[in-house]
């Protein structure tokens, strides 16, 4: 008899010089919820690429070290905003096996069509393009991976992504919490985007009231 067990997911984040205080405060509270979470950095690369490669070679480089990992890929914007996030995910994740791809609800907004912040197999980095491909696209991994590993990818709700308020033209404002928590479903125990962390000033009675509201439930496995 076949005994499935759960696989060990690892936490990872990217840091920059740009972003290492908000990685530092993500990280503190990743560690106060009793997780741990891999830093990694690479200051040279920092000069080499813009703005979205340097975002595919943040992700290339952690995916590469942790090519023999399952991982969480987090960003300094990614909140867990519920004590118990990171368990809620594993057992959504469990349920479907290693080979896939565990990415947020898919968006409405026709402007807002991928996130990175996913749970990935082992091996990711090997079905990625070289950095060279990223260097003259414009777009990150995150799209490459919407649309072209698709069959790959499975949607928990306990993952909610949003860059933020779109106007007509597609150009986003930021979330500002509490202004905008409405904006967050039951479900949701991880959210990116919050450019500015206003989600880790949540006291430990709002969460407690988000917690409440919340419902759980294993989703059917995939034939």
């Amino acid at each position: 008899m076949h005994v499935h067990l759960p696989e060990v997911m690892k936490l990872a984040i990217f840091q920059c010089e740009k972003n290492k205080d908000k990685v530092a405060r993500l990280v503190k509270r990743i560690k106060e919820l009793g997780s741990d979470v891999e830093v990694f950095e690479d200051e040279p690369a920092q000069s080499r690429y813009s703005y979205p490669a340097i975002t595919t070679y943040a992700f290339i480089h952690v995916a590469t070290a942790l090519r023999s990992e399952r991982f969480l890929w987090l960003e300094s914007d990614s909140i867990p905003i519920t004590d118990d996030w990171l368990s809620r995910i594993e057992r959504y994740d469990d349920v479907f096996g290693v080979e896939h791809i565990l990415a947020p609800a898919r968006s409405k907004n026709p402007h807002d069509v991928a996130s990175g912040i996913c749970v990935y197999p082992k091996g990711i980095v090997e079905l990625l393009p070289p950095i060279g491909f990223f260097e003259v696209q414009p777009y990150a991994f995150d799209l490459w991976l919407e649309r072209n590993l698709s069959e790959r990818i499975v949607r928990t709700p306990h993952i909610q992504h949003s860059y933020g308020i779109y106007d007509y033209n597609g150009h986003a404002s930021p979330h500002r919490f509490p202004r905008d928590n409405h904006i967050l479903k039951k479900e949701t125990v991880l959210f990116h985007a919050d450019k500015h962390q206003d989600l880790l000033a949540l006291t430990d009675h709002e969460r407690d009231e988000l917690d409440s509201d919340m419902s759980f439930e294993l989703p059917m496995p995939v034939a």
